[in-house]
């Protein structure tokens, strides 16, 4: 794991939400501009948040979004505003089976933190959660796509196209970590 990073699964405090919001914005503010509010809101959604702090500063926060889809990946929401709610985040839908990964967003250039994130986090929907397939909505990019690779995702090869209007790279690629999230899994 990256040295001397942590996870928690809610920010320290409130002052921490103007952090995360910077974070977002720097990535994802041509999807929505997040505010404090929208980070409140989003984590009272009762969705899964996994906040990556380094020296007691959130740097890193990985947003999910738990549907149901039967395996099925056209069941996906077709685009990002859907998926999320406008950006605002639903609660789990009633009897999810996947967990989409929707986003993960480093506000630092740092050797690892993506990687311990993804580990982290797929070791902790294993044991915490009934999820039985975990995906990423991933832009579909050859970086991120072969990124994904190395860490144990496989490429599904199923894309929504413009998944993410206005954002650079609008069209998103399905990548399944089930089989390494189920390592995880206790028997």
């Amino acid at each position: 794991m990256a040295s001397g990073l942590e996870f928690r699964l809610y920010p320290e405090s409130e002052k921490d939400f103007d952090i995360i919001a910077s974070i977002l914005n720097k990535t994802w503010a041509s999807l929505i501009e997040v505010t404090p509010e929208i980070i409140k809101k989003r984590l009272g959604s009762g969705s899964l948040f996994i906040f990556g702090y380094k020296e007691d500063l959130p740097i890193s926060v990985l947003e999910t979004v738990g549907i149901k889809t039967k395996g099925i990946f056209d069941n996906v929401p077709k685009t990002y505003n859907r998926l999320t709610n406008n950006g605002l985040w639903l609660p789990p839908s009633e009897n999810a089976d996947t967990i989409m990964l929707v986003d993960i967003t480093s506000g630092i250039r740092c050797d690892g933190v993506g990687t311990a994130m993804i580990d982290f986090s797929l070791e902790y929907i294993a044991k915490k959660t009934y999820y039985k397939h975990a995906w990423t909505y991933t832009p579909n990019q050859d970086m991120p796509v072969k990124w994904h690779i190395n860490r144990g995702a496989i490429d599904t090869n199923f894309v929504l196209e413009n998944a993410r209007p206005n954002y650079p790279f609008p069209d998103v690629g399905i990548m399944d970590y089930t089989r390494k999230m189920l390592s995880f899994r206790p028997l």
